[in-house]
């Protein structure tokens, strides 16, 4: 989910401050990718994490992908973009790392 999140976050900044690569297919194609795969990550865990603020953080990371896909949101600042999208894979680091520590 992490690397997802972390591509999503660094596509997404490019195509805010470079909007006419929505008309580049490669590009288009790896930024899709990765949003289903974010979005099947997420409802693959959804039982596990529903009502937890890594779930929330999450789903709100998704939904601002989604929103920059669908050109909703194209003229956001690209710093609350990637506020959004940190917040989500910080809270994620910070689930490895708790059930790392819990696993020693």
């Amino acid at each position: 989910m992490v690397e997802h999140l972390a591509m999503l976050r660094a596509l997404g900044l490019h195509l805010i401050d470079e909007p006419a690569g929505f008309d580049d297919a490669r590009l288009c194609g790896t930024f899709k990718r990765h949003l289903h795969e974010a979005r099947s990550t997420l409802a693959a865990t959804a039982d596990l994490l529903d009502g937890s603020s890594l779930y929330r953080l999450s789903d709100e990371a998704v939904a601002a992908v989604i929103a920059l896909r669908d050109r909703v949101h194209i003229s956001n600042e690209p710093r609350d973009y990637h506020s959004t999208m940190t917040r989500a894979i910080d809270a994620w680091y910070a689930q490895i790392r708790e059930h790392l520590s819990a696993a020693r």
